[in-house]
């Protein structure tokens, strides 16, 4: 036994180990909802739930269960993508590409649920098909109602199929059977609502609430009226039973032959990506070194500038120019001149474009180090002068390693 843990204790985070090694990932509430059907706790009052809920920390967090185990998509945090160089966004987009199979279907498919907490138990499948989960957080507001509208007219000839998850309670029923579909229709939406869970055939053996529980519901006399039974959660639904139902659904509704020729040509795609990226490499390096990997000691102060400094807005065209001209490792680049067009930049764009303050490269100007040419009033660097100087730093770094 261990030490500071009731046998209670130990059994409790012993059964639910053996549960989530069969239905992971789940929420801690279908957790719960495990343990209360094998009568390992005595309710699911609140008591109980966080008693299970603190338990499941205090496991994971000692290396007992696995962190990915459980999952709570309502604390997930919303980070910005961003890259320490070129390479690695190309790297990245290889690694992330994937083809929308969709296309070739003539269908198109989303999972709805009136709640989020199911999307991490649902993310496997999701994920492997490819498929949006629409939460509706209860009943889903004009906006949403609207946008789904647009969507599912956007694409003649391929309606959308929408397979709906959610309790069966007042509102989880009245939402799927009477809410949706009426302000779907008023907004001329082209949308197939299917319920898939909780369906009649699934409440045999489930934990269930007395109806008049939810007297409070403004939906309660028509789940009594129309329906009739106790209350069910969905999350009471085995997890392995809610994937499986969802996929079923998915693959019935697919052409999977066209499924798999999509696969085919997402491969050969991501090989052509690899090899681009490959030769992309070898362009702008010399010896093919990747850019990633190249020593901060051997890559010229304005190159680390541009990449680093996230005020530099510059067009796409002169982006790519600014990084064709300049040097990767030692030596000159190894890009024709000729392959790029012809590109001048003002004095401030030069400061931004060197890492250099205005006044010390007007010091540079001023030495000679660097040549301007004059418009009119207006004063420039040409792309030859950029390169030449370039080089020059280069050279005297190279010379101090």
């Amino acid at each position: 036994m261990s030490r500071g843990k009731g046998r209670r204790t130990i059994e409790l985070v012993a059964a639910a180990t053996k549960i989530l090694e069969e239905i992971e990932p789940a929420s801690v509430r279908a957790m719960c909802y495990q343990l209360f059907i094998q009568k390992l706790i005595p309710n699911m009052g609140k008591s109980s739930t966080n008693s299970v809920s603190r338990l499941l920390t205090r496991a994971r967090e000692e290396g007992e269960i696995p962190w990915e185990w459980i999952v709570d998509e309502s604390r997930a945090a919303e980070t910005v993508n961003t890259w320490s160089n070129p390479d690695q966004l190309i790297a990245a987009a290889v690694r992330q590409y994937r083809r929308d199979y969709w296309q070739d279907q003539s269908v198109r498919i989303e999972v709805w649920s009136e709640k989020g907490t199911v999307r991490g138990t649902l993310r496997p499948v999701l994920d492997e098909y490819g498929v949006t989960f629409r939460v509706m957080h209860g009943y889903a507001s004009a906006t949403v109602v609207n946008e789904i509208a647009d969507y599912s007219n956007d694409a003649p000839g391929k309606p959308l199929i929408a397979l709906y998850v959610g309790d069966w309670d007042p509102s989880g029923k009245h939402m799927s059977e009477v809410d949706l579909p009426q302000r779907l229709e008023e907004y001329g939406a082209a949308v197939e609502l299917k319920r898939i869970a909780l369906t009649r055939t699934d409440l045999a053996g489930l934990p269930k609430f007395d109806i008049e529980s939810k007297r409070t519901d403004p939906r309660y006399r028509w789940f009594k009226r129309n329906v009739g039974t106790p209350c069910y959660e969905l999350v009471a639904l085995p997890p392995p039973d809610l994937r499986s139902r969802v996929k079923k659904a998915i693959r019935a509704r697919i052409n999977l032959s066209k499924w798999e020729h999509a696969r085919m040509i997402e491969k050969a795609e991501t090989e052509s990506m690899q090899d681009f990226r490959k030769s992309w490499q070898a362009s702008i390096c010399r010896g093919g070194r990747p850019l990633g990997q190249a020593s901060i000691a051997t890559v010229p102060r304005s190159y680390t500038t541009l990449v680093a400094d996230s005020k530099i807005r510059y067009r796409a065209r002169r982006w790519s120019q600014l990084v064709a001209l300049t040097p990767c490792h030692s030596g000159p680049p190894t890009m024709d001149k000729t392959a790029l067009p012809p590109l001048r930049a003002s004095m401030d764009e030069a400061s931004a474009l060197l890492g250099l303050s205005g006044s010390i490269l007007r010091r540079r100007v001023r030495a000679g180090e660097l040549k301007v040419q004059r418009d009119g009033r207006r004063v420039f660097i040409t792309t030859e002068e950029l390169k030449r100087y370039l080089r020059a730093v280069e050279k005297r770094q190279n010379a101090t390693v």
